[in-house]
C-alpha cells in the first residue's frame, strides 16, 4: 500500500523511520497524498519530529513518489523557513488561488516533557528519557503556517541549453479544443507535435509547424501551429504528444474544451465552483 523506504528521514536510521499518517486530496486527474513521515530520535529523548512528503495516486491505493537514494534523499513538500517540528498537513489542502497553490501546514515551535518522581526534565524533548517512569506537564506550542507553490508546480521537466525532447505514452483523446501547457520558457522556448499511431505526425500538427512559445512564463497558455490551434478534429483518436524544449521547465499539459483553458479536473479555491476547473460541469456527487 504505502510506507517509508531508504529515501526517507534523510536516509539515516530508516529502521526507526515510519509513516505517521496519510491524507489524500483530489487535484486535477490524480490524488495527492500528504505523507506524514515520523523521524527517528523521539524514542530516545528527542523532540517528536515529522515532515510532510508528497505522493500521487490514481486509485487511492497505489502511490507513486519521487525516486531517492542515500546520496539524494527526498525533500519535504514544504521548505519550512520557521524550523518547525512535528509538522502536520491540513486536510483538504492545495487551494488554487490564481496562478498559485496555497499549502497550509501546522507545526510545533517548542515541546516540553517532565517526569513524575524525577528531577530529569527535558526541554525540547518529546518522549521517554532513560530512567523516566511517567510524564506530566506535557505541552507543545503550535501554529499554522502557509506555503505558496506555483500551480501544478509539484514537479517539472527541465531542459538546458541542449535541445530536449519528451514523448508521452499513448493517450485516448476523447474531446478538446486546444492543447494547453504550464511552462516557464522565460529564457528558452517550447514546441509541440501531435503523433498518430505508429509515431507519424498528425497533418497540421507537426513539430516544424509548431509556433514556439518563447520568453513566456505562464501557468495556462495554448499551443498554436501554422494552420491554427484547433485540435478538435483529432478527437476520438489515440495520440501521443511530443514536446521539444530548450532552457525551459514544463510543469503540466492538458487538452481543454474551450479557449479559457479549463481542465475539467478536480480543484478547489476562491472563485472555483462545484469543485472543478469547469464552469459548465455538474457538481461532484458525494457517495
Amino acid at each position: 500500500w504505502a510506507g517509508v523506504d531508504g529515501g526517507d528521514c534523510g536516509g539515516r536510521n530508516v529502521k526507526e523511520c515510519g509513516l505517521y499518517h496519510l491524507d489524500a486530496t483530489p487535484y486535477e486527474s490524480v490524488m495527492i497524498g500528504q505523507m506524514g513521515v515520523l523521524h527517528p530520535g523521539f524514542a530516545h529523548g528527542g523532540c517528536k519530529t515529522t515532515h510532510v512528503h508528497a505522493a500521487f495516486s490514481r486509485d487511492g491505493f497505489h502511490w507513486s513518489r519521487t525516486d531517492a537514494s542515500g546520496d539524494m534523499p527526498r525533500v519535504p513538500l514544504v521548505d519550512d523557513p520557521l524550523g518547525l517540528r512535528y509538522i502536520q498537513p491540513i486536510a483538504g489542502n492545495f487551494l488554487v488561488h490564481g496562478d498559485e497553490i496555497f499549502v497550509y501546514y501546522g507545526g510545533a515551535t517548542a515541546c516540553r516533557r517532565c517526569n513524575v518522581g524525577s528531577s530529569l526534565c527535558t526541554e525540547g524533548g518529546d518522549a521517554r528519557v532513560v530512567g523516566a517512569t511517567s510524564f506530566c506537564n506535557s505541552s507543545m506550542s503550535e501554529l499554522t503556517a502557509l506555503a505558496v507553490l506555483r500551480r501544478d508546480g509539484f514537479a517539472s521537466l527541465d531542459a538546458g541549453a541542449q535541445r530536449a525532447v519528451i514523448t508521452t505514452r499513448p493517450l485516448l483523446f476523447k474531446t478538446g479544443l486546444r492543447l494547453f501547457v504550464n511552462v516557464d520558457a522565460t529564457n528558452g522556448q517550447l514546441r509541440a507535435a501531435i503523433l498518430l499511431p505508429g509515431g507519424r505526425e498528425a497533418p497540421g500538427f507537426e513539430l516544424q509547424a509548431s509556433q514556439p512559445l518563447s520568453r513566456v512564463n505562464s501557468t495556462r497558455v495554448f499551443l498554436n501551429w501554422k494552420r491554427g490551434a484547433d485540435v478538435s478534429r483529432l478527437a476520438g483518436k489515440v495520440i501521443q504528444l511530443r514536446f521539444e524544449l530548450t532552457m525551459s521547465q514544463l510543469y503540466s499539459f492538458w487538452l481543454s474544451p474551450n479557449e479559457n483553458g479549463e481542465s475539467g479536473g478536480f480543484v478547489n479555491g476562491p472563485g472555483i465552483k462545484k469543485g472543478r476547473d469547469c464552469t459548465a460541469c455538474a457538481p461532484v456527487a458525494a457517495r
